[in-house]
Order: structure tokens, then C-alpha cells, then sequence
């Protein structure tokens, strides 16, 4: 019973990256099209659709490798892209009417993980505020700095690891209710 479900589980996705590519496939083929007629100013809009077409399409040929995190390659990511990315996702849909204001910290060396995950983590804490803020008065701040001397304990690592690359995120919303701290 148990291997008939796993091969139906992996069949069932096998059919659902089938049927969701497709359609991207379309997307980004059409998005294509519109770069060479739209205004020079708009392009920036029409290769973030591509890029995150790409993004979608990265998500489908990984979920099935979401069982086993070792094999998610990572490597050196500049954190100011992947912030920069996340907020301009936020300002062409969810985030419109919200101010996003970046200040970031230039001297910050790469950090070390999943380009597209990280994407992923900062666009959905940055939804998370702005649906908190609601539209047309809401700001967020979201900076970047070195702090020398963070460690953190993690599971199988002989020693702490350094963490000094901070990320804050800061909002002017009513801030979390005491019942639910």
C-alpha cells in the first residue's frame, strides 16, 4: 500500500509541474514578445515577469527535492538583490500604496544560502506587513548591517556558526496584540 502511494504521490506531481509549466511557458513566451514593444521604461516590469516565471518554474523542479534540504544548492548571495527583488514584487502587487524605504549597509560580504528561497522569505515577510498595514498608509523600513559577534547554535555543526549579517524589517503597523505575544 504504502509504495502504490508514493507512486501515485509522485505521479500526482509529476502532472501538477506538468500543468503549471505549461501555462508559465506561455507567460514568459508572451512577456517575450511585449519587451520589444513596450516603452524602455516599462521593461523593467516585463523582465521581473520573466525573472519570477523562472523563480516559478525553479519552485516546481524543486518540490520534490523539499524532502531532502542537502540537495538545495546554495552558495554566496548578494542579500541587497534578493532585498531589492522582494520589494519590487511588493511595490507591483501586494505592497502598492506601501512605502518601502531600503537602507542598506554597502560593505556587507556575501551571505551563504538559496537565492530563491531567501527571495521567497522576504517577500512573504513583507506581505505578512503590508497586509497588517492595509493600503495608502503603511511604511516599511527594511535595513541591512554587520554586527560583529552573533553565533547561533546549529544542529550538527561542532562549533557556533557566526551570523553577522542582519536584516530588520520595520513597519509602522499597530504592532502584535498582547494576547496573541
Amino acid at each position: 500500500l504504502h509504495r502504490h502511494a508514493g507512486r501515485s504521490v509522485a505521479a500526482m506531481s509529476a502532472l501538477l509541474a506538468h500543468e503549471v509549466k505549461n501555462p508559465l511557458a506561455s507567460i514568459r513566451g508572451a512577456a517575450q514578445l511585449m519587451e520589444t514593444s513596450v516603452a524602455e521604461e516599462d521593461r523593467e516590469l516585463v523582465t521581473l515577469i520573466c525573472d519570477e516565471v523562472d523563480r516559478i518554474n525553479s519552485l516546481v523542479d524543486r518540490m520534490g527535492l523539499a524532502a531532502d534540504p542537502r540537495s538545495l544548492e546554495r552558495g554566496p548571495v548578494n542579500i541587497h538583490e534578493v532585498l531589492e527583488r522582494a520589494c519590487r514584487l511588493a511595490e507591483t502587487g501586494f505592497g502598492e500604496g506601501i512605502r518601502l524605504i531600503e537602507r542598506y549597509d554597502p560593505s556587507l560580504p556575501p551571505a551563504f544560502g538559496h537565492h530563491d528561497q531567501l527571495i521567497q522569505v522576504f517577500v512573504n515577510l513583507i506581505k505578512n506587513a503590508c497586509e497588517v498595514l492595509g493600503r495608502d498608509r503603511g511604511e516599511i523600513i527594511i535595513s541591512t548591517a554587520y554586527q560583529h559577534g552573533v553565533r547561533i547554535a546549529v544542529p550538527g555543526a561542532a562549533k557556533p556558526v557566526d551570523l553577522p549579517l542582519v536584516v530588520r524589517g520595520q513597519d509602522n503597523g499597530p504592532g502584535v496584540p498582547l494576547d496573541m505575544q
